[in-house]
Parts: C-alpha cells; sequence; structure tokens
C-alpha cells in the first residue's frame, strides 16, 4: 500500500514538471538507495527517454541510464525486464568498444547471470 502510495505522489507531482536525465538518475539512485526498487524504476524509465532525448544512444549517460535501469529491474525481481536491458548494453559495447575489452566482458557477465537467475541455463553457458 505504501509503494502504491508513493507511486501516485510521485506521478501527481511529476505532473508538468520537466525534469532533466539528471535529475531523473539522482531520483533514481536516492530511491535505489532507500532499497525502494520499484520507485527507482519508474524514475529509471523516465531517465532512459529523457537520455535518449538529450544526448543520444550513443553517449555514456545513455549508456549510464541502461545500467541503472537494469539494476533496478534485476533487485525488483523483474528478470525478464532485466535481461532485455543487459543485451542493449552489451550491444552498446559492441558498438563503442572492443568485444575485448573489460566493459565487453562485464556486460557478458551480468547478461549470463540474469539468464542464469531465469533458468536459461544454456544461453548463460555460452555467455560466461
Amino acid at each position: 500500500m505504501k509503494q502504491i502510495f508513493t507511486i501516485i505522489s510521485l506521478f501527481f507531482s511529476l505532473q508538468g514538471i520537466a525534469q532533466n536525465w539528471l535529475q531523473l538518475n539522482d531520483s533514481l539512485i536516492k530511491y535505489f538507495n532507500k532499497e525502494e526498487f520499484g520507485t527507482a524504476a519508474i524514475f529509471g524509465e523516465k531517465g532512459l527517454l529523457q537520455s535518449k532525448e538529450e544526448y543520444g544512444l550513443h553517449h555514456p549517460n545513455y549508456l549510464i541510464a541502461l545500467e541503472n535501469l537494469r539494476n533496478s529491474y534485476n533487485r525488483n525481481n523483474e528478470l525478464a525486464k532485466a535481461s532485455t536491458l543487459a543485451v542493449l548494453v552489451l550491444n552498446y559495447y559492441k558498438q563503442t568498444a572492443d568485444t575485448f575489452s573489460v566493459e565487453y566482458a562485464a556486460a557478458l557477465n551480468q547478461l549470463a547471470i540474469l539468464q542464469e537467475k531465469t533458468k536459461q541455463f544454456i544461453l548463460a553457458e555460452e555467455n560466461y
């Protein structure tokens, strides 16, 4: 009930108030640190759209938005959504970094962990 009230309050308080990506990301981090992962994800979803609008798909802030939302989904046990974003993070690194980079390897590992949690063991094994 408390979470529903928080979500409704957030919805009405954010109506008509334009927020930039940095403000949305700060809110995501604030709620993530309070372990209110559902609320963090709401800010993350808005932040992802805002970062795309402000910076484009190939900017590091878009990647940060992807990773923060993925982490929020993961901690909120929304594993299918987290896996989808893990693939987007991996694709970002494929386009912007060497596939032998530490960043790419870490993104593969994160995807494998999510696949393992969702019992996609064959796919997870390929990505470890």
